[in-house]
């Protein structure tokens, strides 16, 4: 079955979004109470840990600016199907990694994979919705990314203490694939008569315009800057709590 009218499936088309689009967050949050044990996995300081969320968000960045182009152009399906793939890789890199160097090389695969999730499922919500049911649609998808980071490390610090840390790379692999599954409730929201061919320049200066606009500017360094304070309590917080005060991953999570 696939979604013909979302429309009028405002809630389940916004349930699938969510779905493909925590793939990253769990990516990037679920790990982080396993942090140390990697540390010792690896024998390893935990800035060289701390440098494998580095990397993964980093080519997120550039992952984000290249998706919503390449979506424009081929379609928004098509693409996020190849990006969520990608971040499948990635996961299993990270599972089969025998030393520090694999395990960057998954999680920067990681990164530009799932980066395609928050670069194109705005756009999806934007070809459905307009107004007022834009203005839902976005609410609700953001309300239930905010419960991500809070759920993530609390099931990967069980994971990590039952089944060990690795095994919760194969659980970010398993969900995403099933989340890729709820892809065949949606429809091609860009169809091919709206695509445009990919060209460098135009991208170059629609990001121009952006980058000049002083609003965004103000808005997104305020958010920056929370972001940023966000991922120095993840990466430095598990070793502080579960090496200093010898607290489990469990209850780091």
């Amino acid at each position: 079955m696939v979604i013909r009218k979302p429309k009028e499936h405002m809630w389940l088309f916004c349930f699938v979004l969510i779905l493909l689009g925590i793939a990253g967050p769990m990516a990037s949050d679920m790990y982080a109470p396993a942090m140390p044990a990697q540390a010792k996995a690896f024998m390893t300081s935990a800035h060289t840990i701390e440098l494998s969320l580095s990397l993964y968000l980093i080519v997120a960045f550039f992952g984000l600016l290249l998706y919503g182009a390449l979506s424009d152009c081929f379609g928004r399906k098509r693409i996020l199907l190849v990006g969520l793939s990608l971040g499948v890789l990635g996961s299993l890199i990270c599972w089969l990694a025998p030393n520090i160097h694999f395990f960057y090389l998954g999680r920067i695969i990681q990164g530009m994979g799932f980066s395609a999730a928050p670069g194109i499922l705005p756009a999806m919500g934007r070809d459905v919705f307009e107004g007022k049911r834009l203005a839902q649609a976005a609410s609700l998808i953001s309300v239930a990314f905010g419960f991500s980071p809070l759920i993530a490390p609390v099931i990967g610090g069980y994971i990590s203490v039952h089944f060990g840390w690795r095994m919760i790379f194969i659980g970010i692999a398993l969900y995403v694939m099933a989340s890729m599954l709820a892809m065949l409730f949606l429809p091609e929201t860009h169809p091919s008569k709206n695509r445009s061919r990919f060209r460098i320049a135009p991208i170059a200066r629609t990001y121009g315009l952006i980058l000049k606009d002083t609003n965004f500017l103000k808005n997104m360094f305020s958010k920056a800057i929370a972001f940023s304070c966000f991922i120095i309590f993840y990466t430095v917080t598990p070793f502080m709590l579960e090496n200093q005060l010898h607290l489990s991953a469990v209850q780091y999570g």
